[in-house]
Order: structure tokens, then C-alpha cells, then sequence
């Protein structure tokens, strides 16, 4: 059943007294909210299927990004809601929170102990909740502006941008429409088996235009739902026909599965190493999942760097290989904050694996703490000398 009203923000509070004057802040603004520290309903609201912020105001800043990490470890992808991830901190942990959202560990943070700025709790939110599609600042395009002597060209250059603002946003509007149309119709020719390059066509345009737009970091899941799509799609047009009552051989099956990077299993056995792969390719993860698995090593993936970071902070690695273009964030920003998150793998070894051979890459990867810079794909023999190097066991 649909929320008639839901909450546009969930304040996760561990001691209202502590931050009784930003509740007091919140109830005078036009948010609607949701208080709780309950950390089951914490994961229920990420996966509700409903945008909004998620404040974090727990005893310090260390357990307010394990404990969303850990939440956001038990949501699967195509279950998590589009969000944004906030911290209330103390002044104190300003230059950490400061380092974080450098870092994309979290999306913003509000000095809230003791809580300055009254106002900067409510702009923050607003901002953070017009990149979700949600619109509460509702601004006057008639400005009360006087400029004395210039006449109105100040005024009316203002007005030309906040219109021209505007004229963007319903763009960017119907482009999501558009898509949303175009993967309804996709999905339906798939699920009737009546598959045609045209629907492959429109998706891959309106993909293409997508990734041109200024509010890309908005459009993450929407990017992957797609790329997801369009594989079922190609797969579909590439087999034969045959008799679809026949059933499949476990072997092919097996087969299939390995080549599905969604669906990777982990390796159970407790005494191999294991590897975490950051990498948002398709192709380059089932490729470094079976020479992995084939050396007898553990094997984990993760597509973006939030997937990557709630790994880090919950399961131990003995190798990171991490790649750089991730779609949310750069992995050299998660290599570079890594020694400070206090994790279990804050020391564990980073392996940048790139197809970027740029010589002042190779210096970024080397400040931000990566012990090698690899270039895709993996090889065995590299791998085998970083497994001798760092003492990696495998099952056997």
C-alpha cells in the first residue's frame, strides 16, 4: 500500500537530546520526516522503493558510515531506492566528514554538535532532494532585486537563467519519460519472446543521451537497469531457435551462471584468500572471476565504489584490485581514504587494475596509497607474483 504522505527524510537518531536543536530545525521547515533508530527499519526505508534522504546521527562519524554501510550490504541493487546518504557530525569530525564526501562515502554532512548554522540543515536537504526529482524549494522567479543606476540588466539576466534552469529540468524530465516508455515496451517484447533491433536501437539512444546529461550522477540506476536490459535483449536475438521445453544440461547451466557477474558465488572455502574486483564491466569481472576462482582463490565483486565501501567495512580481503571510472564514484578516492576508515581492510593491499595507461594516473594511483598499477586484462602471471608477493593461499 502507498504512503499517502512519505517521508521525504529518515533521521537516524540514537539520542534525540543530543540533537534536540536540529529536530527543532527540521519541524520548522516543509520536510516531512521520519525519526527512528531501529536499524531493521533503516533498511526497510532504503529499499521501500521511495526517494529521499538518509541522516545519519549516531555517537560519532565513524558509526554512522559502518552502520549505513552494513544496512546498505543487506539491499540488493534492483531493490535500493535512489537515496542520498547524510551525516550529522560534531565539529570536531569536520575535517573527516570533509575528507568522506570528497571521498563520495557519503553525499553531504551537517555540523549538527553544536549546530551553528541554522538555516544550512534545511538548504542542504532541499539541494540533496532536487538531485532525487523532489522539488521543495519553491523559488520566485520574480526576484526582489534593486540594482540602482544599471538598469534592469542585472534583474533580467537573472530571470533569463533561473527560466533557463527551468527549461533544462523538464528536458531532463521527458527524457526520463521517454525512458521509462522505451524500457516498459522492452521488457514487454522480452517477456513475449517478440524481440526486434529496434527496441535495442531506441534504448541505445536514449542511453547515449543520458550519459551526454548534465545530471548524470542522478541517473545511476537507471544506467544499469538499461545496460542490464539490453544484455537480456542481444542474448535473445542471438540465440537460435530451438525448443524452449528442452531442459538445460547442469553443466551449461554452470556455465551460464559464471557468466554472469550478477550472480557471482562466493568461493565458501574460509582458509583460500579472497580478492575483492571493484569493476563496473560486465565482461571484465566474469573474466577475473574464473581466473581467480581457478588459482583456488576467494572471489568477490563489487560494481560501484558504495558496494565496494559496504565490503570493505564488513568482510575481510587479502587483495583489492580496483578499478578507476566507477559509476558513482573514482576509485582512487576510495584507495585514498581507505587507511583512514579504521576498517578491517584498512590495510589490506590495493591493486589498481586500468585500462588507462596515463603516466600522471599512474602518480594519483601512487598517492593515493595503490602498492601496484595494473593494466586490464588480468593476467595469470601478474596475479601469480602478487599471490608469492603477499602470501595469498589457495584451496586446493
Amino acid at each position: 500500500m502507498t504512503e499517502a504522505n512519505p517521508p521525504h527524510l529518515l533521521l537516524y537518531c540514537i539520542s534525540p537530546k543530543d540533537d534536540e536543536l536540529l529536530l527543532k530545525v527540521l519541524k520548522q521547515s516543509e520536510l516531512v520526516y521520519e525519526v527512528t533508530n531501529s536499524k531493521s527499519r533503516l533498511i526497510n526505508r532504503l529499499k521501500d522503493g521511495i526517494n529521499k534522504l538518509i541522516l545519519l546521527a549516531t555517537p560519532s562519524l565513524e558509526s554512522s558510515v559502518k552502520l549505513y554501510y552494513q544496512c546498505l550490504l543487506e539491499v540488493p541493487d534492483e531493490e535500493l531506492c535512489r537515496h542520498a546518504f547524510l551525516v550529522a557530525c560534531a565539529k570536531h569530525e569536520e575535517q573527516l566528514a570533509f575528507n568522506y564526501f570528497q571521498s563520495r562515502v557519503i553525499d553531504d554532512y551537517i555540523v549538527a554538535r553544536p549546530l551553528y548554522e541554522l538555516h544550512r540543515p534545511i538548504a542542504l536537504c532541499y539541494a540533496q532532494l532536487e538531485k532525487l526529482g523532489i522539488n521543495l524549494h519553491k523559488a520566485s522567479v520574480a526576484l526582489p532585486l534593486q540594482v540602482q543606476g544599471e538598469g534592469d540588466g542585472p534583474l533580467q539576466a537573472l530571470q533569463e537563467g533561473v527560466e533557463r534552469k527551468r527549461k533544462l529540468r523538464c528536458e531532463f524530465e521527458s527524457l526520463l519519460e521517454q525512458f521509462d516508455q522505451a524500457i516498459a515496451q522492452a521488457d514487454a517484447h522480452l517477456a513475449k519472446e517478440d524481440v526486434s533491433t529496434e527496441d535495442i536501437g531506441l534504448l541505445r539512444l536514449l542511453l547515449q543521451e543520458l550519459q551526454q546529461n548534465s545530471f548524470r550522477p542522478s541517473l545511476i540506476r537507471l544506467q544499469h537497469r538499461t545496460l542490464h536490459l539490453l544484455d537480456a535483449l542481444l542474448l535473445k536475438l542471438a540465440q537460435p531457435e530451438e525448443n524452449t521445453a528442452d531442459p538445460v544440461p547442469e553443466q551449461q547451466e554452470q556455465e551460464q551462471e559464471q557468466d554472469n557477474p550478477q550472480q557471482l558465488q562466493v568461493n565458501n572455502e574460509a582458509r583460500a584468500s579472497r580478492i575483492l574486483m571493484v569493476e563496473d564491466d560486465n565482461l571484465a569481472a566474469t573474466m577475473g572471476k574464473r581466473l581467480i576462482e581457478s588459482m583456488g582463490l576467494g572471489f568477490d565483486w563489487a560494481p560501484s565504489g558504495r558496494r565496494a565501501l559496504a565490503l570493505l567495512q564488513t568482510k575481510k580481503f587479502d587483495l583489492i584490485l580496483m578499478d578507476i571510472n566507477l559509476p558513482d564514484t573514482d576509485g582512487l578516492l576510495i584507495a585514498d581514504q581507505l587507511p583512514n576508515m579504521h576498517c578491517i581492510n584498512s590495510d589490506t593491499v590495493v591493486a589498481v587494475l586500468t585500462g588507462n595507461k596515463q603516466k600522471a594516473m599512474v602518480q594519483r594511483a601512487v598517492k593515493a596509497g595503490a602498492k601496484h598499477y595494473l593494466i586490464k586484462p588480468l593476467q595469470k602471471d601478474t596475479l601469480s607474483k602478487l599471490c608469492s608477493k603477499y602470501h595469498l593461499k589457495a584451496h586446493h
